[in-house]
């Protein structure tokens, strides 16, 4: 649990840090696209390499089921939740291209910093759920917090359509 927590500190800072590099006003929109399109998709694939590796693991499981109930719940509850918070920052972002109200002052900055305060609490809420599915003989706790910081990724990709906007 410690190296979790020093994981999810150690790419909060890097994710803040990117984040303000981001801001600067002579940023190059290319390499932020780049860095941002390489995340989120470092995110989806180590969330699919996750989930692989524990349907692959509790399936064999001879525990009436429980591990896979409890894995795949998880993935039921964080996946949609995600997506949802992902489609509210992009139509967020889509909303500023019709509005101008939305386009200046302190708008642009709320919505980066949700996105970022969106992984945050991903990085945040994941070990809880872990620790609750933690057992002695189903040890899938690793897998479900490698999920969390590759969903924690994900939010990423909300980025692309706000710096796309911003540019247009």
């Amino acid at each position: 649990m410690i190296l979790y927590a020093l994981a999810a500190i150690a790419l909060f800072v890097f994710l803040a840090v990117r984040t303000a590099l981001d801001a600067k006003p002579g940023a190059d929109p290319q390499k932020k696209t780049r860095v941002n399109l390489v995340l989120g998709l470092a995110g989806a694939g180590i969330t699919a390499l996750a989930f692989g590796l524990g349907i692959l693991h509790v399936t064999r499981l001879d525990d009436d089921g429980w591990a896979f109930d409890v894995f795949t719940y998880y993935y039921l509850v964080a996946l949609p939740v995600c997506a949802a918070v992902i489609l509210l920052l992009i139509l967020a972002s889509l909303g500023a291209r019709t509005s101008v109200t939305l386009r200046g002052g302190l708008f642009p900055r709320f919505r980066v910093l949700a996105n970022l305060l969106s992984s945050a609490f991903t990085l945040l809420l994941t070990p809880f759920y872990a620790a609750l599915t933690d057992g002695a003989s189903v040890p899938i706790r690793p897998l479900l917090l490698v999920s969390g910081i590759g969903i924690s990724l994900l939010f990423r990709l909300a980025l692309l359509v706000e710096y796309r906007v911003r540019r247009s």
